[in-house]
């Protein structure tokens, strides 16, 4: 089995009654950033929000 030197970062996020869709843009606009500016080891993030629409995970993997 060969190793994987990926890390994968999980943050959650409990956004406000009404409020997910703002919180979603400002962080999505964020990791452009990320993007743009080239942070070291970088891969990728992927979004999923939760049924009830007040809270949203991001995965990211560098």
């Amino acid at each position: 089995m060969k190793s994987s030197n990926s890390i994968v970062w999980i943050n959650v996020f409990t956004a406000k009654p009404g409020k997910l869709d703002e919180l979603v843009n400002i962080q999505a606009e964020e990791l452009l950033n990320f993007k743009d500016n080239g942070v070291p080891g970088w891969i990728s993030s992927r979004w999923h929000r939760s049924v009830d629409s007040n809270k949203a995970i991001m995965i990211t993997t560098f």
